[in-house]
């Protein structure tokens, strides 16, 4: 009785541990230009991605906005965080996939200013924005000051 008691503990350990596959890198590599639907939903079929944008454009054009037809931009990190724009935004939101939903994680201050057409661009540590000449490196914490690139 004793063995089978010892024998259940193990298996029941064994089966418990959790298994994790490393390095991994979930970063697209070049960003996704979605525009919404009539419902605020933007929608990635090469990665299998959909989520609504309409409390996001609240968030930056007030309470009367409406999600319909506009384009925002979407790259994803290596670890897994999802950085989202669009034009007439002051900030760009980072946000990790959470059960069924997009939490946000941090909202990075971009200016005072609108900005007028801002782009993704991956590199190697960092997510790069480019609007207009004014080129940024943003990781999940914020803006990459000076040489940290």
């Amino acid at each position: 009785m004793k063995q089978l008691f010892i024998l259940a503990t193990a298996l029941t350990l064994f089966g418990c541990s959790s298994l994790v596959l490393q390095p991994a890198d979930f970063s697209w590599p070049v960003e996704s230009v979605l525009n919404a639907d009539t419902k605020g939903m933007v929608n990635e079929p090469r990665f299998a991605t959909a989520f609504s944008i309409t409390e996001l454009i609240m968030k930056e054009r007030g309470e009367t906005a409406s999600p319909a037809g506009v384009t925002v931009r979407v790259i994803r990190d290596r670890e897994g965080f999802y950085y989202i724009t669009a034009p007439q935004f002051k900030n760009v939101y980072v946000f990790t996939a959470g059960e069924g939903a997009m939490k946000q994680h941090r909202k990075i201050e971009i200016g005072e200013t609108e900005m007028s057409d801002p782009k993704f661009n991956q590199r190697d540590t960092f997510i790069e924005l480019v609007n207009g000449s004014a080129k940024l490196a943003l990781t999940k914490d914020g803006i990459m000051e000076g040489d940290k690139k």
